[in-house]
């Protein structure tokens, strides 16, 4: 799983850096083979009020072509805000690939039919 940063408005530090990678591989990282990308930005953004808050951005690119996962979550806490966005993502990515339970009990109802017919029964 490729995870690419981008810090706008401040400059990114190691242990930045390294605690939104142990944030993507932690939320995400049971699903590395089906993600190709993840994307993270960060960002300052003006309240207006005086206090800083910040946005960040996760996007994940799902394969194949299962189009792009996307969590935008503004905060006055910068990690309080990774932590979240990376839950969004991560949560989306388990409701796309979990198995639906429906699905399953078709399944077998149809598995079932199948051998009863095939029987001649």
């Amino acid at each position: 799983m490729n995870v690419a940063v981008r810090i706008r408005s401040r400059q990114l530090s190691d242990a930045l850096r390294a605690y939104i990678d142990r944030r993507a591989h932690s939320s995400l990282g049971r699903f590395a083979d089906r993600l190709h990308h993840v994307s993270v930005a960060i960002s300052d953004i003006d309240s207006g009020t005086g206090t800083r808050h910040y946005s960040c951005r996760v996007e994940a690119e799902v394969r194949p072509s299962g189009g792009p996962l996307v969590a935008d979550v503004a905060d006055s806490d910068l990690f309080r805000a990774i932590d979240r966005a990376m839950d969004q993502v991560g949560r989306a990515l388990w409701e796309r690939v979990r198995p639906s339970p429906h699905r399953d009990r078709s399944l077998t109802r149809l598995g079932r039919v199948a051998a009863v017919a095939g029987q001649g029964g």
